[in-house]
């Protein structure tokens, strides 16, 4: 659904029930299911992260510098995200029916 880009944050909703209508949500292992969940907040954060970057770009591109507190911002933005790539190769790692991998797959390309 979404092929190089992550999905905007107001998009989650939408991309969570295109899943859903795709194959039934109870159809889906527990493991496939915390996947989507796992996807999602992986695709929330990455997308806090660049936001929040590309506005200190803007607020800065005339010169200037970002604030300690704006550094430390960013950086606990990226730990997020960081954090959430890691719980989502967990969560993929979880799904072992090549049925549920496969349909996640799908729906993540």
């Amino acid at each position: 659904m979404y092929p190089t880009a992550v999905a905007p944050l107001s998009n989650q909703q939408s991309f969570i029930e295109a899943c859903i209508r795709m194959r039934p949500i109870e159809s889906l292992s527990e493991e496939a299911r915390f996947a989507i969940q796992a996807f999602v907040d992986m695709s929330r954060s990455k997308a806090e992260h660049f936001a929040n970057m590309e506005a200190l770009e803007s607020k800065y591109e005339s010169g200037g510098a970002p604030s300690l507190g704006e550094k430390l911002e960013l950086d606990k933005l990226l730990k997020r995200h960081d954090a959430n790539v890691q719980a989502f190769k967990v969560a993929m790692a979880a799904v072992t029916d090549a049925d549920d991998k496969r349909a996640l797959i799908e729906h993540f390309a």
